[in-house]
């Protein structure tokens, strides 16, 4: 019996959610732990890309003409998805729960 529900000389706990058998009851709480880790993410990226060839061209002097290899380039951007990885963290919430012994007390007059 909770002290609400107690008579004169009967038998009762001080908390109303106390088993009676046991004699206690539970508290639960929810508390919070922390976790930290890499978090991978994703951009998109514009990048500039050479594009290179090597043509042979004539080149004449007074002593006569060869081939020289002539390397040219132009550029071209590119997109594409880079990976970037973050370091972060997270509260998850967890349920902690104890026992706690409740109190016998003997009604007095209301």
């Amino acid at each position: 019996l909770s002290v609400a529900e107690c008579s004169k000389g009967e038998i009762c706990y001080d908390k109303e959610d106390c088993n009676e058998e046991e004699r206690e009851r539970n508290i639960c709480t929810t508390r919070y732990r922390t976790e930290c880790g890499p978090k991978i993410r994703y951009i998109t990226v514009v990048e500039d890309h050479p594009i290179c060839e090597t043509k042979n061209e004539k080149r004449c002097t007074e002593l006569g003409c060869r081939l020289v290899p002539v390397r040219s380039c132009r550029i071209e951007k590119r997109t594409h998805r880079k990976e970037v990885q973050e370091n972060s963290c997270d509260k998850i919430p967890f349920t902690s729960c104890r026992r706690e012994r409740c109190q016998q007390i003997t009604c007095q007059e209301k």
